[in-house]
């Protein structure tokens, strides 16, 4: 094969059939052009007349409680795609039950640990952007209940350790006093008491100590470690429709009508040939 190509004889067979080639292409420039000029009106009679898809988008960052996220956003999708949930949206948004496989393709979103982005499309911009905030706002409603949910439970668990605290307190002071009273004792019963109240406020001390730093833990956890769900892009009505493409279109339907005419041309000729020998 190497040097088949290598043999000038090769070289001037290609250069005769590429010339060739070129010959027929010329002869059937008209019959080309016109299929090329057919396929792009075509296209363009396409891309002009299919309707315009518009595409509205809003991005949430997920909130946290105790410094971890309220919901994956895998999570939250679950939720969207719960029967009782897509019957809420679509009574919100007047759209029919069959809507629903509609709105589980809106919400198949984007996502990451902290973000969730929720896209909708419709071929009127201002619906696809009051999809979008209807379904954002879902999320938030639900976000803010997790959140109320989990700051209550919070709230009791300081309320428990305060009171922990405080019988941890009133144990000490009252332990304080009986080795105050104890503090010279006169009997030997009276010395090993004194003993045990001192081992006991020792123990109480030390429980004081941790119920506090508990509680010091569990209100950071309430200040610090919990924020809500936030919308970090805000939803804006969506002004050029990512349907149809027509640049897309018209490139497409130029390539095809040029494939074709081309194939036109070789065939017209070929055709031709086969009529001459017989």
């Amino acid at each position: 094969m190497e040097n088949q190509k290598n043999n000038p004889c090769y070289e001037e067979e290609l250069e005769i059939d590429l010339g060739a080639y070129a010959r027929i292409v010329w002869k059937r420039k008209k019959a080309i052009s016109s299929v090329v000029i057919l396929a792009i009106i075509i296209s363009l009679i396409i891309g002009f007349s299919l309707p315009k898809v518009y595409q509205a988008t809003t991005l949430l960052e997920i909130g946290k409680i105790k410094g971890v996220y309220l919901e994956t956003p895998k999570d939250v999708i679950g939720f969207l795609e719960q029967p009782a949930v897509l019957r809420k949206l679509t009574q919100q948004l007047n759209m029919p039950e069959k809507s629903w496989p509609a709105l589980k393709r809106i919400i198949a979103n984007k996502q990451t640990e902290k973000f969730l982005q929720i896209s909708a499309k419709d071929n009127q911009p201002a619906r696809a952007k009051e999809i979008v905030e209807v379904t954002a706002d879902l999320v938030l409603q639900r976000h803010q209940e997790i959140l109320i949910g989990e700051k209550k439970l919070i709230n009791q668990e300081i309320k428990d350790i305060e009171d922990n605290v405080k019988v941890s307190e009133n144990r000490t002071v009252e332990l304080q006093k009986e080795i105050s009273r104890l503090k010279y004792p006169k009997t030997e019963a009276e010395g090993l008491l004194a003993q045990s109240y001192i081992n006991a406020l020792s123990v109480e001390e030390n429980n004081l100590r941790i119920f506090q730093q508990s509680l010091l833990n569990k209100k950071r956890e309430l200040s610090y470690g919990s924020k809500e769900t936030i919308i970090a892009s805000p939803t804006l009505e969506p002004i050029i429709p990512i349907k149809p493409n027509k640049p897309l279109i018209f490139i497409g339907g130029t390539i095809i009508g040029l494939f074709v005419g081309l194939f036109y041309a070789f065939l017209t000729e070929y055709i031709k040939k086969q009529e001459s020998r017989k």
